[in-house]
């Protein structure tokens, strides 16, 4: 299964090829500069195996390997010797195209070549398990589209098997910005005991921004959204154990060219996941991100290696000595945290919460462990937290059940007793709390909130002294 996952990682790599602007005979050229793009790409190496070029047509192949030192995985791994994938390439120069485009600048295509993959995977014969093709008009508009094969994937030593109905998608590049949009057929899992199927995923993206500059995780202007429309679990007999409607991930960045900062709004939802015991609805988690340092972030690229190779000493020594040089850079910019909406529906009611974090006027690195002070100096935080009545208690007679049965003493004690027993003293928990002033209580429900502000941490408005 490893092997099939990161050939997968390095087929996906590999679309770096199709770059935004081939122009006539400076295709050859072009190609050369995208494996070196795919080379900046952490964890993944390219190289041309054969390249030929003349007026009418480029023709090349490039092998796409994963580089297992760079990813901290054991190289001596037997299944996971070889990792390559190799990627033929045919061009047909213009402006007369030699293709079934009369006219343009350029019309492309590239097919994954078999290679072992068919020792691994079945998929139809003569057909390329990923394809892509690219076309650029006399205008430098260029449109693109791929697509992966419908193939079976069988993990004989695992009992897991594999059943992918392909996948498609177009896109285009005009004027510098990238739109792109595919569709996933089904995927279905299935293993000893259970099966996993996944129906109506789908891709869309908007960036300003090179394939290049995408794959090497350079910062942009871009906004990215994932779904998923049904996931559904299902026992050995096939009866259905979980399922999990409209699953959707938002993702949108944008990049501060004057500052050299940027903010990303991460944002996490799901409709509907039921149990046999259990509905939760509307669920969202919403991750926001501002000031982040493009020079802490490029820092960090060009660094990746030095936290997964070497001794367990030399990894914690590298980290030390790239937190001393890169930290404030890091720092400097004022970098907010933000948790904007945690919130979730239950069958006995809602729970939401937010939390906002921010570092602020650090000017200079002290030692931090010299001065553990240096955080509170510089942290601006608040946070709150609501639930309803009926599902925070809940929560508490569950909290007593799980640490009843963390107690050695109670391991010959039957669910029942252990439940009745949670029932009597989760009240005297959540009491505790509304004494110790962590919760306050309110006619729906219960709620808590806290600040911190110039070294001064309030809970639900009153004062609690720091230790330190």
């Amino acid at each position: 299964m490893n092997k099939f996952a990161l050939t997968t990682a390095a087929a996906v790599v590999a679309v770096a090829i199709i770059t935004p602007k081939f122009i006539s005979t400076k295709v050859a050229d072009q190609i050369t500069t995208a494996v070196e793009n795919v080379n900046l790409a952490y964890g993944y190496q390219a190289e041309i195996n054969d390249l030929h070029s003349n007026w009418f047509n480029t023709q090349a192949s490039v092998r796409i390997s994963v580089d297992l030192a760079e990813l901290g995985i054991d190289s001596d791994a037997e299944d996971l010797e070889d990792l390559y994938v190799d990627i033929a390439i045919d061009a047909s120069h213009g402006p007369i195209l030699l293709s079934k485009h009369n006219f343009g600048l350029i019309d492309l295509a590239i097919r994954m070549e078999d290679g072992e993959l068919r020792q691994h995977i079945d998929w139809q014969a003569d057909v390329p398990i990923y394809h892509a093709s690219m076309y650029t008009d006399l205008t430098g508009k260029t449109h693109f589209s791929d697509s992966v094969a419908p193939f079976t994937f069988n993990d004989e030593p695992n009992n897991t098997s594999v059943d992918y109905k392909g996948y498609s998608g177009t896109g285009s590049n005009i004027d510098g910005v990238i739109h792109y949009h595919g569709i996933s057929e089904p995927l279905l899992v299935t293993g000893e005991d259970n099966n996993v199927a996944m129906s109506g995923m789908s891709f869309e993206m908007t960036a300003k921004a090179t394939l290049a500059e995408i794959f090497q995780g350079k910062m942009h202007d871009s906004n990215a959204l994932f779904k998923i429309a049904s996931i559904t679990a299902a026992d050995e007999e096939d009866k259905t154990i979980a399922e999990i409607d409209n699953v959707a991930v938002d993702i949108v960045s944008e990049l501060n060219r004057e500052n050299r900062t940027a903010n990303m709004v991460v944002g996490y939802n799901v409709k509907s996941i039921k149990t046999e015991n259990e509905h939760i609805q509307d669920i969202a988690f919403n991750i926001e991100i501002n000031h982040l340092s493009d020079k802490f972030i490029e820092a960090y690229k060009q660094n990746q290696h030095i936290f997964t190779q070497g001794t367990e000493e030399e990894i914690q020594a590298n980290i030390i000595t790239f937190v001393d040089d890169n930290l404030l850079t890091l720092l400097e910019a004022e970098p907010e945290f933000n948790i904007t909406a945690l919130t979730a529906t239950f069958n006995d009611g809602t729970v939401m919460s937010q939390l906002n974090t921010r570092i602020k006027g650090v000017k200079a690195m002290p030692n931090i462990t010299e001065n553990p002070m240096f955080w509170l100096n510089h942290l601006v935080a608040n946070g709150e937290f609501q639930g309803d009545k009926a599902v925070i208690e809940r929560f508490a007679v569950n909290q007593v059940a799980s640490q009843i049965k963390a107690d050695p003493n109670a391991a010959s004690m039957t669910e029942e007793e252990i439940a009745s027993i949670a029932k009597q003293q989760a009240p005297f928990l959540l009491q505790t709390f509304i004494q110790q002033g962590f919760i306050v209580k309110t006619d729906s429900g219960y709620q808590a909130k806290f600040d911190i502000v110039d070294r001064i941490l309030k809970v639900n408005d009153v004062q609690i002294p720091l230790p330190f």
